[in-house]
């Protein structure tokens, strides 16, 4: 949990399900070809699904998603980590709920917290795809010096 120890910054960034995760299980014996699973609770569980969802997040940008939904190899690009991490922070929603000691509680805090930072990972609120009702614009590594401020004039329609 946050804040940081020094500048009081949010985190966690964002968070991902950990609770009764479905997760590969193994008796242990490398020969037995086990292919059993298990429900598992905790960081083991969250931390690879939010890893995971970095991961789909610079294939969405490396396979060129961005500007029509569709991927157009000719329109990918490498994101810097900074973009990745931004549209993590960005899918960002409301944590409904969470478990504590078997008992389900409602979250008391808004995003960002100290507990959920920006909230729970969700690709598809961020994530163009041909039947969003969206449009996403991302820009990446504009350079910018020490001091230096960068605007951007954004509208959105209601609704």
């Amino acid at each position: 949990h946050g804040p940081t120890r020094y500048d009081n910054r949010v985190k966690p960034d964002v968070v991902c399900p950990g609770y009764s995760v479905t997760s590969a299980q193994s008796d242990g014996n490398p020969s037995s070809n086990n292919c059993g699973t298990v429900g598992k609770t905790g960081t083991s569980m969250a931390t690879p699904i939010c890893a995971g969802a970095a991961a789909l997040v610079r294939e969405y940008y490396a396979k060129g998603f961005l500007t029509t939904g569709q991927a157009d190899p000719a329109l990918g690009f490498s994101p810097s980590a900074a973009l990745v991490k931004a549209t993590l922070i960005h899918s960002g929603r409301r944590v409904r709920s969470r478990t504590v000691s078997g008992a389900w509680v409602t979250p008391t805090h808004d995003a960002p917290s100290f507990a959920y930072g920006w909230g729970l990972v969700t690709l598809e609120s961020v994530l163009r795809f041909p039947d969003s009702n969206f449009h996403l614009t991302a820009h990446d590594a504009v350079p910018i010096s020490e001091g230096q401020t960068v605007d951007f004039c954004v509208s959105s329609e209601v609704g």
